[in-house]
Order: structure tokens, then sequence, then C-alpha cells
């Protein structure tokens, strides 16, 4: 549901507040760090051996939560 929303060319207002308050689940699904990398280094190492896929679906989940985190902020945190 979330990337049919995050596809949509225009959301309305009600659209919006809900895919802001999804991103709370969101955060709380992408809150992991793997064990073995706690260092930018071992990071970019790691980021540096994933295909050109994989990277696409990171910087995917990445634009879906930044567009996210701009909904929560626009229309769930000020609405407060």
């Amino acid at each position: 549901m979330f990337t049919e929303l995050y596809k949509k060319e225009n959301l309305t207002d009600d659209e919006k507040a809900s895919m802001g308050y999804r991103m709370k689940h969101i955060m709380n699904a992408c809150d992991y760090r793997h064990f073995k990398l706690s260092t930018l280094k071992q990071q970019e190492e790691y980021l540096n051996n994933l295909n050109a896929e994989s990277l696409d679906e990171i910087s995917n989940q990445n634009q879906m939560y930044i567009k996210a985190r701009e909904c929560y902020r626009d229309y769930v945190y000020k609405k407060r």
C-alpha cells in the first residue's frame, strides 16, 4: 500500500497524512544496523560490493522514506 502511494503522482491531503503516519512504521522497520557494519568505512565497503539492482532498491527505499518524512512533518507533526 505504501509503495502505491509513493508512486502516485498527485496525492490528496488525506493520502499525504496517511503516508506521514506510516513513516513511523517505515522508520521502525529500517532501524536496523548490521552488527559487522559499525564504521562508515565498513558500510561503504558493503555498499560498494552490492550489485546495481540492490543499490537501486536501497535508493528507492531511501527516497520513499524521505517523502514519507516530509509528509509526516507537514501533515502529522505540525497538526499536533
